[in-house]
């Protein structure tokens, strides 16, 4: 299928092995192109790109920290510039405080104002 028959998937928060890179990585096996996003982690946006890409389907990162306003204008824009449409928004980013120790296991807060408001900002846009 060639990336003009493709969708377009915008995927919050998958630049890191969390949710919205699992949710990245199933919709690129179901063929979709996808705008990786993410706010501080570069590397790993960097990363998740080239195993995308080694999924056979396009994927470039947009960095945007959902928190302004003119940020996810911007992240959406770009993303429409760049692959010419946005079929789908899957909305994961989060940001986690983590509170003590290295694991998953370990107690997380989360900080519930931005995570109520962040979806709301991208899918208005």
């Amino acid at each position: 299928m060639s990336t003009s028959e493709r969708r377009l998937a915008l995927v919050t928060g998958s630049g890191k092995k969390r949710i919205g890179w699992h949710v990245a990585d199933a919709l690129a096996g179901l063929g979709y192109d996808i705008a990786v996003h993410y706010r501080t982690s570069a590397k790993e946006a960097a990363e998740t790109v080239e195993h995308l890409h080694s999924r056979g389907v396009e994927a470039v990162a947009f960095q945007a920290d959902l928190a302004e306003e003119s940020a996810v204008r911007d992240l959406v824009r770009g993303t429409q510039h760049y692959f010419g449409r946005l079929d789908v928004l899957v909305n994961c980013a989060a940001i986690y405080n983590w509170v003590g120790g290295d694991n998953y296991a370990t107690r997380v807060t989360i900080t519930r104002r931005d995570h109520k408001r962040k979806p709301c900002r991208t899918t208005r846009t």
